[in-house]
C-alpha cells in the first residue's frame, strides 16, 4: 500500500467516526455532505490500491521477515471490530489482506486457524491429547450485487433518504428578445427505514475446551452468512415467511422493474441474444458492454451446456453471447431451475448505475457475546445484528428475465 493510499484509508476512518458522532440534530445537509465524502474518498482510495505496489507478499512456506514483522503487527481484534460494524478492515490488517491478495473485507483464515503444534500424546495409548491442525470453514455463494450496481453506503441513524430527479424541461431553441417559460421538473426521495438481520448461535462450554478456536470459527462463520444474505436478499427478497415491518424487497418481484420474457425456443438459442441487445435503449445502455448480467446456476449450466449455430462451430450458447459482448456471473440462490416462470437473471445498465441501487447499511451492526443468561447450563450466546435494507432509487437501471412459455 502506497503513501496515498494510506492517507485515503486514515480519511476513511475520520469522516467515519464524524458521521457516528453527529447530534441526533444535526441537519440532513451535514449528513448528506459526510456521506457524499464518504463515498468519493472510498472510490479514490479503491483507484489508489489499484495503482499501489504490490505489499509485501507471503511466499509459500517461506515468507520474508518484512511480511512477517507486518503479521507481527495485525490484530485479530480488528477484524472482529470491522466485521461488527460492518465496514472493511484497516491500518496492518487492510495491508496484511493485501499482501496475501485478499478483499480488505475478508477475514485471513491463516491469521485466525494457524498450523498448531504438533499433536502432544501422554506415554500411554489410552490417555491421549490432540489439536487440531486447521479449521475449514463453511462455503458461501460469491457476492453478487455490487457487480450488478449495488452501492453498499454506510448512513447515520435515522431513516435514510436517497433523493431523485425523475423529471424536468427540454431546453428550446429561441430568438433575440423571445422569453422563456420555467419549465416543469419533478424530484423523489426513497426513503427506507433499518430492517434488522439476525443470526444467533449457542455453544456449551466443553465443546469449547474441547475443540480450540470454536468461538472464533463460529464469529467468522456468522459474519460471512450475514454478508452472504444481504447480498441474496438484494436479489430475492426475504418476508421470513411472515409478511411484517421487516421485511425486504429484492430485484425479482418488485414491482416497477421490467421483465423480459425468453420464450422456451429462446432461451437456449440464438434467440437469447435478443433478450439482452433489447436492452440497449440508448440512455441506460448504449452497448453490450453496459450491461452487468448475473444469471441463476441453471440458466449457467444451460447456456454453458447447449450447442448453437451448427453443430460443426461447437460454440456453446455462453460462448455465442461472449462474441456478441454479453458478458454475465452467475450466482447461486437465485432460482436454480431453467423451467416456465423461473427467473433465469437480474440485469444492471450501467449508465447512471451509481446511486440507482443503493444498499443502506446502519452503523449499529453489532456482535453479542452473552456468558449470563444460559451460564446454568454451561451455554454461551453469540448474536450478530445488522441493520440494513436496500433502497431502488431509480428502478429504471434494473431489469429481469424470466422464461416463460
Amino acid at each position: 500500500m502506497n503513501e496515498k493510499a494510506r492517507a485515503l484509508l486514515q480519511k476513511l476512518s475520520e469522516i467515519r467516526v464524524k458521521l457516528l458522532g453527529l447530534a441526533s440534530d444535526a441537519t440532513e445537509e451535514t449528513r448528506a455532505a459526510l456521506t457524499t465524502e464518504l463515498v468519493n474518498t472510498e472510490t479514490a482510495f479503491q483507484a489508489a490500491l489499484a495503482e499501489a505496489p504490490e505489499a509485501p507478499e507471503a511466499r509459500g512456506g517461506g515468507e520474508g521477515a518484512e511480511f512477517r514483522a507486518l503479521e507481527a503487527r495485525v490484530s485479530p481484534l480488528e477484524y472482529l471490530a470491522a466485521a461488527s460494524e460492518f465496514r472493511a478492515a484497516t491500518g496492518p490488517n487492510a495491508e496484511y489482506n493485501q499482501a496475501l491478495k485478499l478483499p480488505v473485507n475478508e477475514f485471513p483464515l491463516r491469521l485466525l486457524a494457524p498450523p498448531p503444534p504438533p499433536e502432544e500424546r501422554t506415554t500411554t495409548a489410552v490417555d491421549v491429547a490432540l489439536r487440531p491442525h486447521g479449521w475449514v470453514d463453511r462455503l458461501f455463494a460469491a457476492s453478487a450485487a455490487m457487480y450488478l450496481g449495488a452501492d453498499m453506503v454506510e448512513v447515520a441513524p435515522g431513516s435514510a433518504s436517497f433523493p431523485v430527479t425523475t423529471g424536468g424541461g427540454t431546453p428550446a431553441q429561441r430568438g433575440k428578445e423571445q422569453t422563456t417559460a420555467a419549465a416543469a421538473w419533478t424530484i423523489g426521495v426513497t426513503e427506507v427505514d433499518p430492517k434488522r438481520m439476525t443470526l444467533h448461535y449457542e455453544y456449551a462450554i466443553e465443546d469449547d475446551a474441547r475443540v480450540p478456536g470454536l468461538e472464533a470459527a463460529l464469529l467468522r462463520d456468522m459474519r460471512m452468512a450475514l454478508t452472504e444474505r444481504v447480498d441474496w436478499t438484494i436479489f430475492n427478497g426475504d418476508d421470513g415467511a411472515t409478511p411484517n415491518d421487516g421485511d425486504v424487497d429484492g430485484i425479482f418481484g418488485l414491482a416497477d422493474v421490467d421483465e423480459t420474457d425468453v420464450t422456451q425456443a429462446d432461451k437456449a438459442s440464438t434467440g437469447i441474444l435478443a433478450a439482452f441487445t433489447n436492452l440497449l435503449d440508448g440512455l441506460y445502455a448504449v452497448v453490450p458492454s453496459d450491461l452487468r448480467v448475473v444469471a441463476s446456476v441453471g440458466a449457467d449450466r444451460l447456456w454453458r451446456s447447449s450447442i448453437v449455430n451448427s453443430a460443426a462451430e461447437n460454440q456453446t450458447v455462453a460462448r455465442f453471447l461472449a462474441e456478441n459482448g454479453v458478458m454475465y456471473r452467475s450466482r447461486a440462490g437465485i432460482d436454480t431451475a431453467t423451467a416456465d416462470g423461473d427467473y433465469a437473471a437480474a440485469v444492471g445498465l450501467q449508465r447512471g448505475i451509481a446511486g440507482a441501487l443503493k444498499c443502506a447499511m446502519w452503523p449499529s451492526a453489532r456482535i453479542i457475546r452473552d456468558p449470563y443468561t444460559g451460564a446454568d447450563d454451561g451455554q454461551v450466546k453469540l448474536t450478530i445484528h445488522a441493520l440494513w435494507c436496500p433502497a431502488y432509487v431509480r428502478k429504471d437501471n434494473l431489469k429481469v428475465l424470466k422464461f416463460v412459455t
